[in-house]
């Protein structure tokens, strides 16, 4: 009897022990850390199988919503996201993060599930943990989530500075040296002088090409000239003719 007295409580604690080291559970990474007020850092959740193949995992998120706001959350490579109400959910105003993912063919290693981006609002202790909705199920669809951590967070009270935008500054305008070296004074060329004649046939010249009509007059003015000279010849040539005729008379 006192042999079997013995041997009840160490199974018993060699039980608990053996499903404690194969309960699946959910983790963050970092597990603490300190940042300033209006710094952003990122938070990962880790899914472990431990000894069951996973098929889906349900992460439900707590934080405090007065010091922390979620910016974002990327679910890692190899899940699938489920985005149905109540699986899929980020309320900042309540401080409750709700993602739901499936991995095809089963998970049996531990692996990244997603990353949190968060955004320090306020400083103080920011508590961040697994919610009792969290799930992780097996291939029967069995809830096996054993273990639910938190982590905490110190938000300093210093404000993160803004990187500064370095300002472009203007290179000095600088005067072209002298040519030759010694003398300083600029040579005056005196400009050649315009001849206004050339320059009032030019122009008279141009207002002329660009007047159709002027054109036209011009080559009526020489066909009308060209008709005078050829009578003016035409009668020269019969004076001859008189001329000659009365001389043979």
């Amino acid at each position: 009897m006192k042999q079997l007295s013995i041997l009840v409580p160490v199974l018993l604690i060699s039980v608990f022990f053996a499903s404690s080291a194969l309960a699946a559970g959910l983790s963050f990474t970092p597990s603490s850390g300190t940042y300033n007020k209006g710094q952003t850092y990122s938070v990962s959740i880790y899914v472990n199988p431990a000894s069951d193949s996973i098929y889906t995992v349900k992460a439900e998120v707590k934080y405090p919503a007065d010091l922390l706001e979620v910016k974002s959350f990327s679910l890692a490579s190899g899940w699938t996201a489920l985005s149905q109400p109540g699986y899929d959910e980020i309320n900042n105003n309540s401080g409750i993060l709700i993602k739901t993912g499936g991995y095809a063919g089963g998970l049996e290693n531990n692996a990244l599930f997603g990353t949190i981006t968060f955004y320090a609002k306020d400083s103080g202790s920011a508590s961040v943990s697994i919610g009792n909705g969290s799930q992780v199920l097996d291939d029967n669809s069995k809830n096996v989530l054993t273990s639910r951590p938190s982590v905490l967070f110190t938000l300093s009270d210093e404000i993160e500075p803004a990187t500064p935008t370095p300002a472009v500054q203007s290179q000095p305008q600088t005067a072209p040296a002298p040519v030759g070296g010694g003398d300083s004074s600029v040579a005056f060329v005196e400009p050649a002088p315009i001849n206004l004649t050339a320059m009032a046939l030019g122009l008279a010249w141009a207002g002329y090409l660009n007047s159709p009509s002027l054109i036209l007059l011009t080559i009526l003015a020489v066909l009308v000239l060209a008709a005078v000279v050829k009578k003016e010849q035409f009668f020269a040539a019969i004076k001859k003719l008189k001329k000659s005729f009365k001389k043979n008379k």
